[in-house]
């Protein structure tokens, strides 16, 4: 028996390493990777961890082994797709050997799955959260945990004086400051930031000031807000020691600053979305406990109607959730009754939709255009243009130039929509849906390849972890030109201007967002990968089902709908899942809760 199990471990090791180059995208001419003593190390490796777990794992678990083949099945192939695009900008379909490759892979990766569950697993079958929570931080613990963010934060604002305006940020303070509204962008956030920093502007003189102080006060709004976490944390039991790794992450990992001290509106979206999903787990864990008092309601309401105010795609992600949640509410209806919940989750969505109409007639805002919504077909029919223009009639050229100008198609660029949908003719599209759509078809018919390509070309970073962020590569921006990366804005754009006090700080952040200093860190990359936390988010969904702890898969179930809606969008950006970080601390404790202590 302890031959066959030996055998059969070597077995799987070999078919997972064989697999290995295949999905790291290297061919059978770049033998410095297949023909290396480092695999023959970690075919041993990986050998001994699935012969070690052997007898730990219950094979006989047929929904177990479904749930673990089925991440591992998804994963192998989008490693398999990612390469591709990544290396040649299209997808290679079919090939005996690269099916082989990734079914082993699968098979393989299947096997490690099981035993890396079979080791978080405690064994507990309790319902999640039934052992109590314990009080949280008294006023003044809470306050210092505040007071400590702002000092981990204060040398990267200093650094950036007045901070990284950029995003989008210069035409919502046009906007104020012109008096010329546009729902393109969230108004909420448009009379917030232009607000801010008009009103600022009007008693100082000073623009930098006025950015400083929206700054400021977001860098308070988020320190409240991951203290508010931290204080969750400790109601639910999670150790000292992970609580004080997670408070350092937070004040200290690069992404948590860059993005605190950034007028993008994903800051504050997200921000918003972790509260959220606070509320959210409180609500599915404790029902009755939850409506004992009117501020935890409050408090999902307020978050809900601030996620869906300031990004558009938090609406179609919030509605999902409130589907599912009136399902849930109906079926345990002896709790509360489901219409109080169901009431509670509409409520957001009336005031959200009553807001914004409210402010879109105050202000006279005019429509945003569709582009943003036609993001995925501009692309594909651009595409289709750049690689194959004969495949276009006279009549079908023309009649794309009405909606796609000949200037747009010049701009095309595989992993970056702005540039040709900036050009996108509303109007004629206003006119005439149909004849768009006719065009879009009727191209998709002969050319679903190059469609699927430019669709996945777009939004491949959010799932393929080896990838680097470098969609700008080559556009100008205010102070400098994109390079090899575009990780992050960096820069502070008009009205403001860059004023450092820590240049040797100011220096390593635009290193990280401008260069690849951080890929060149074995490990270390993949904590700043889109990719990366996608993936632990998905296996964490699926130990949950694995587990049958459906209340912690419905919380973060939000996550991964919105991670759908960005898939259809214009590049991938770290701004547009920034929730994975922001939420990783809530997430890891309860994945790993044999360790953290978490309840």
């Amino acid at each position: 028996m302890n031959n066959r199990k030996l055998i059969l471990s070597c077995a799987a090791a070999f078919l997972g390493i064989y697999a290995l180059p295949e999905m790291m995208g290297f061919t059978g001419e770049q033998i410095y990777l297949t023909n290396s003593i480092c695999l023959v190390i970690a075919w041993i490796g990986l050998s001994v961890l699935i012969w070690k777990g052997m007898d730990r794992v219950a094979w006989g678990d047929l929904r177990e082994n479904l749930i673990a083949l089925s991440l591992a099945l998804v994963f192998s192939v989008c490693m398999a797709i990612g390469s591709d695009l990544d290396s040649t900008e299209y997808l290679v379909f079919g090939g005996r050997k690269r099916i082989f490759c990734i079914v082993c892979f699968a098979l393989a990766l299947t096997v490690l799955l099981r035993e890396v569950w079979s080791c978080m697993d405690s064994g507990e079958t309790a319902v999640c959260g039934s052992r109590g929570v314990e009080s949280g931080y008294s006023g003044k613990t809470f306050l210092a945990i505040v007071c400590l963010l702002l000092l981990c934060w204060l040398p990267v604002f200093l650094a950036s004086y007045p901070g990284f305006f950029v995003y989008d940020a210069q035409d919502e303070v046009n906007q104020v400051l012109t008096r010329s509204f546009s729902s393109h962008h969230p108004l909420l956030h448009v009379l917030m930031l232009g607000g801010i920093v008009a009103a600022v502007h009007k008693v100082s003189g000073s623009y930098n000031l006025g950015i400083a102080c929206y700054m400021a006060v977001q860098m308070c709004v988020a320190a409240l807000s991951f203290a508010y976490m931290m204080n969750f944390l400790k109601r639910h039991r999670v150790h000292r020691g992970f609580r004080i790794a997670f408070l350092a992450s937070i004040g200290l990992f690069p992404v948590f600053p860059m993005y605190v001290l950034c007028s993008s509106k994903d800051t504050l979206f997200s921000i918003a979305l972790l509260l959220l999903i606070l509320h959210l787990y409180e609500l599915l864990t404790d029902t009755t406990g939850f409506f004992a008092s009117w501020r935890k309601p409050a408090g999902l309401v307020l978050s809900s109607f601030f996620m869906m105010s300031l990004r558009h795609n938090g609406v179609y992600a919030f509605l999902v959730l409130l589907v599912l949640m009136a399902f849930r509410a109906v079926r345990k209806r002896a709790e509360v009754k489901p219409a109080k919940i169901i009431g509670m989750f509409l409520l957001p969505v009336v005031l959200c939709g009553g807001a914004t109409t409210l402010m879109t007639e105050l202000l006279h805002a005019s429509a945003g255009g569709k582009q943003e919504m036609l993001t995925v077909p501009i692309m594909q029919l651009t595409r289709v243009y750049e690689t194959d223009a004969d495949s276009f009639s006279d009549g079908e050229k023309e009649l794309l130039y009405q909606y796609l100008p000949e200037e747009a198609m010049a701009r095309y660029t595989p992993k970056l929509s702005d540039p040709v949908k900036v050009l996108f003719n509303n109007e004629k599209y206003g006119e005439d849906p149909l004849g768009f759509w006719r065009l879009w078809f009727g191209a998709g018919i002969s050319h679903v390849g190059t469609y699927i390509n430019a669709w996945l070309y777009t939004s491949y970073g959010f799932w393929y972890p080896d990838t680097i962020i470098d969609a700008y590569g080559g556009i100008q921006r205010h102070t400098f030109l994109y390079g090899e990366s575009s990780y992050f804005g960096y820069e502070t754009e008009p009205p403001g201007t860059r004023e450092s006090r820590i240049s040797c700080l100011d220096e390593l952040y635009r290193r990280l967002s401008l260069e690849i200093t951080q890929q060149k860190i074995p490990v270390v990359s993949m904590l700043f990968s889109p990719g990366f936390w996608f993936w632990f988010y998905a296996f964490a969904f699926c130990f949950f089902l694995k587990r049958r702890q459906y209340s912690r898969a419905l919380t973060f179930l939000i996550v991964l709908l919105l991670w759908l809606t960005v898939l259809l969008g214009p590049t991938c950006m770290v701004r547009y899942v920034l929730i994975f970080w922001f939420a990783y601390p809530v997430l890891g404790a309860m994945v790993f809760e044999k360790y953290t202590g978490f309840v």
